[in-house]
């Protein structure tokens, strides 16, 4: 899901899909080395169609134009941040091209093992768990260097924004509530309003730039029920800009004493970071937990709903 995508009513609605036997037939075509292509239906999201292949990569197929930028980033910069992350990330093994048959183009990834955080519907220790493996992650990608990682682009769809997404996030909490998926929204609205209008935000950060429980791939033991982070998926918003967006996964995912293990962990390795953006990523939390909420319940993705409440309540009961 690219959270910011907000140019309709409901952005998720796709402008054409790629069925099976379309898919099976592009990816034999620029791909013979595949043949025969056995597929799956994988998943699908706002932006893309998924399917696994020969039990061992993920082609996505684009399914509104807008992704298709978003895709071409990835193929263009994700193999080069892989080499610097200890993680397993989504990078495209395989670039298909625009053609009669399909006119964007898609990409193929090796299958992380494991499945989505939201799937995996976590206890609160579990999550736990999973602080120091996020602690290393974004430490690392924060710490990425142009040089390091060059021809990252900064913020391209106004996330910083701040009149616009306090507008939204009062939208989508309407919508929350007329869904019935909150019960009072004044809490939410006064995290809103506590945004912090004066902000001079960095834009020379490696980010993300959509982490939410959707785009972590877990592994879970079934003998100890220990829960591991397998790897991080999505990249098509990743960009130069401000650490918040990514911060906001701890508000989002991790119970109160989670979070404030993962705060001072992430302080260690890259030093202090400001009120002022923890409270960004506190309503950056806010504003993503509600689209999720409102795109799971109008999809009929009951994991996606409850990941969504359960981010939602971490916000109300939160200490910090």
């Amino acid at each position: 899901m690219t959270a910011d995508a907000n140019q309709a009513a409901q952005p998720w609605e796709p402008e054409q899909t790629v069925g099976a036997e379309l898919a099976q037939a592009l990816i034999a075509e620029q791909f013979p080395q595949l043949a025969p292509v056995r597929l799956v239906a994988y998943g699908s999201g706002w932006d893309n169609t998924a399917y696994l292949v020969n039990d061992e990569f993920v082609f996505r197929f684009p399914r509104r134009a807008i992704a298709v930028p978003l895709l071409r980033t990835e193929a263009r910069v994700l193999p080069t941040i892989a080499k610097h992350l200890q993680i397993q990330i989504s990078a495209p093994v395989f670039v298909g091209q625009p053609s009669e048959r399909f006119e964007w183009p898609f990409t193929g990834a090796r299958e992380i093992p494991g499945q989505t955080a939201c799937r995996a519907r976590l206890s609160g220790d579990q999550r736990s768990q999973l602080v120091p493996a996020l602690v290393e992650f974004m430490a690392s990608l924060h710490g990425l260097t142009p040089a390091q990682v060059p021809g990252v682009g900064g913020d391209t769809f106004g996330r910083n924004d701040l009149p616009k997404r306090i507008d939204h996030a009062h939208a989508r909490l309407g919508d929350a509530v007329d869904r019935g998926l909150i019960d009072d929204p004044r809490v939410f609205a006064a995290i809103i309003e506590a945004v912090p209008r004066d902000v001079v935000f960095r834009n020379d950060i490696l980010v993300h730039g959509d982490l939410y429980a959707r785009h972590l791939i877990v592994q879970t033991s079934i003998e100890d029920r220990r829960t591991e982070l397998a790897g991080i998926i999505d990249w098509g918003d990743v960009h130069r800009g401000d650490p918040y967006l990514d911060l906001a996964l701890a508000h989002s995912l991790l119970p109160t004493a989670a979070r404030q293990a993962f705060w001072r962990g992430y302080e260690a390795k890259r030093g202090p970071v400001s009120q002022d953006t923890w409270k960004l990523a506190r309503f950056r939390s806010l504003y993503s937990s509600l689209m999720i909420a409102v795109y799971g319940n109008d999809i009929g993705d009951r994991a996606l709903v409850n990941e969504g409440q359960w981010a939602l309540q971490n916000l109300v009961d939160a200490r910090d």
